[in-house]
This record gives C-alpha cells, sequence and structure tokens, in this order.
C-alpha cells in the first residue's frame, strides 16, 4: 500500500459542496477502476495458477485501491460530520474558563491553584531574601 501523508487545510464554508463534490468523483473514478481493471484481473485468474505471485500482486493490487477508496470515502464523511456538526453546535459566545480573583488582581490571569502557588512561591522568595539580608 502506498505511503499516505495527514494534511489539514481550511476551506471557506461556501466551497464545501465543491469540495466534498470532487472527493466524491475521485471516489466514483476509484470504484470504476476497481469494477473495470482489478475484478477483471481477479476473475481471470485459474484455478491451477491460484497459488502464485501474480494471484498474490493482483490481490495486494486490489486490496491497495479498496485502501485509497477507503480513505477517499473517509475523508468526505468526515469533512460532512465536521459540517454538520458546525451546523447544530450551539451559538453561545464561549464562557471564560477562568474567573478573575477580587482579592488580588496581580495573578488574576491564572486559575486559583495558580494564584496559591504564586502567593506561596513570593512568600518564600521574601523568606530567602530576609535569611540573606540578615
Amino acid at each position: 500500500m502506498k505511503q499516505r501523508v495527514n494534511i489539514q487545510y481550511s476551506v471557506a464554508l461556501d466551497e464545501m459542496p465543491a469540495e466534498i463534490s470532487r472527493r466524491l468523483r475521485a471516489a466514483d473514478v476509484a470504484m470504476q477502476k476497481l469494477a473495470s481493471e482489478d475484478t477483471k484481473t481477479l476473475s481471470q485468474i485459474k484455478e491451477a495458477n491460484i497459488f502464485s505471485l501474480p494471484t498474490l500482486e493482483a490481490i495486494e493490487n486490489t486490496r491497495s485501491d479498496l485502501g485509497a477508496l477507503d480513505h477517499i470515502l473517509n475523508d468526505a464523511a468526515q469533512i460532512i460530520n465536521g459540517f454538520i456538526q458546525l451546523q447544530v453546535a450551539p451559538t453561545e459566545a464561549p464562557s471564560p474558563l477562568i474567573e478573575e480573583n477580587e482579592e488580588d488582581s496581580s495573578t488574576a490571569p491564572f486559575p486559583p491553584k495558580w494564584n496559591e502557588l504564586t502567593k506561596q512561591l513570593e512568600n518564600f522568595k521574601n523568606k530567602s531574601t530576609d535569611e540573606i539580608s540578615e
């Protein structure tokens, strides 16, 4: 089977139908190849030659073509699934992940545990500085 590389790119929302159509056309071409070439090759193998390298090669080629078709259809299905999820997703504004600490705004961007750790670290630094100066 040929090596595959995952890539990611963006497409404008209004270009999605054309992108899916392109992939479905590629799937159709792959299916036509399977129907015409691969099945013909497999059906022409004589029983007397079943256990041969050409038979094994024909099977591997067919499996590779089936795998390529599966990848094309999987890509199309994932794009459609992502589009549907985008359409049904709630359109609420995202809620803030971190609540601001009203007591100490200097550490506000950090979650509460980080605020406490920051305070402890400052106390430790102050103690160390006091001990060094004494």
